[in-house]
């Protein structure tokens, strides 16, 4: 009887001490495991840490930091010669790699010199600029200086509050070439085949008209003199207008078919008929036969791709035979019996 109440004893005392437990950690307390800690708490190198508000603390002090560096580079704008000249008096927050002041209060651009200067006034994106209603307003001159978007940027239309240059004035441009002392005029969309317009980004850099497309390409000369019809990408262009007897060469526009070959006068006066490595050649003596020089000066025989005087036929067809009594072929060319 006294066991059975010694045990009883005992196991009161277990029950009993089974509802007792200690006090849960708090931040920066000791612990064994995450278990120990209260709440988001968990136990890192023996210590009760809140990892989320620490993350959080880390954000604040960076934002903190982040913000004092933006100011400092927005004095540096402010105290520049951009504010003063051109409105840029705010620091590009995205922009960290370097400085990159951009107008962004409308009182710094109708302050600026650039307002004064060339009517520059308008806050748009960033920048300081024209804001025209009319095509009269990117034709007419502007500020101080006479600023004329249509005069020194070939943008002369409006486009959603914007001078720009359009594919209409493209191809019906006509103007002197600067590259020459006299007076030689070009037009670019027929000469050159530079008949869409491209307008950059920067309302303050000209627009230009360009090749980008096999309509381009055959709206301008090339196609009908060389049956250079087809756009092949940006490769360059023609800075003079080449020759119907020498290949394409380098340009976004190069014979793309037979037929373009065929209609082209390449073909017509020099013989180069056929559409072989993508270039118009004379294949055939068939080729030659049917042009006008074979008919003038007797270069009737397809040689390398090119027609050329190589017979005595050749010669008697020619009109040069007929009226000229340059009758033997020698030297690639027609001439007179006496002739050595």
């Amino acid at each position: 009887m006294r066991v059975v109440l010694l045990g009883c004893a005992v196991l009161v005392g277990m029950l009993a001490g089974c509802g007792s437990s200690e006090k849960p950690s708090t931040q920066g307390e000791s612990c064994a495991r995450s278990a120990d800690c209260t709440g988001r708490l968990r136990c890192i190198a023996q210590r009760c840490r809140d990892l989320v508000a620490e993350e959080e603390a880390e954000e604040a002090k960076k934002r903190v930091a982040e913000e004092k560096e933006h100011e400092r580079r927005a004095a540096q704008c402010r105290a520049g010669k951009s504010c003063t000249e051109m409105g840029l008096c705010s620091a590009d927050r995205s922009q960290t790699a370097s400085l990159i002041c951009l107008a962004t209060k409308a009182k710094h651009c109708r302050e600026s010199a650039k307002c004064r200067r060339s009517g520059q006034c308008t806050l748009r994106e960033g920048r300081c600029v024209l804001a025209p209603r009319r095509d009269a307003d990117c034709k007419k001159e502007h500020g101080s200086y006479g600023f004329s978007p249509c005069r020194d940027l070939q943008r002369c239309t409006v486009r959603d509050g914007v001078c720009v240059l359009t594919d209409t004035a493209c191809r019906t441009m006509k103007r002197r070439n600067p590259d020459y002392n006299f007076e030689v005029w070009e037009e670019p969309c027929r000469d050159f085949g530079r008949c869409t317009a491209r307008n950059p980004e920067d309302e303050n850099e000209a627009s230009i008209c360009v090749i980008a497309s096999s309509d381009d390409c055959k709206r301008a000369r090339g196609c009908a003199d060389l049956g250079a019809c087809t756009y092949v990408g940006e490769s360059g262009g023609w800075t003079t207008y080449p020759p119907l007897s020498t290949k394409v060469g380098t340009s976004p526009c190069v014979p793309g078919s037979q037929k373009a070959c065929k209609e082209s006068r390449r073909c017509t006066d020099f013989g180069k008929c056929t559409y072989r490595g993508g270039d118009c050649v004379a294949a055939t003596d068939r080729d030659c036969a049917t042009s006008s020089r074979c008919r003038s000066v007797g270069q009737c025989s397809a040689v390398n791709g090119d027609c050329v005087v190589r017979t005595n036929a050749d010669c008697a067809r020619a009109k040069i035979c007929k009226t000229e009594q340059r009758c033997v072929p020698r030297n690639g060319a027609c001439v007179g019996s006496s002739t050595r």
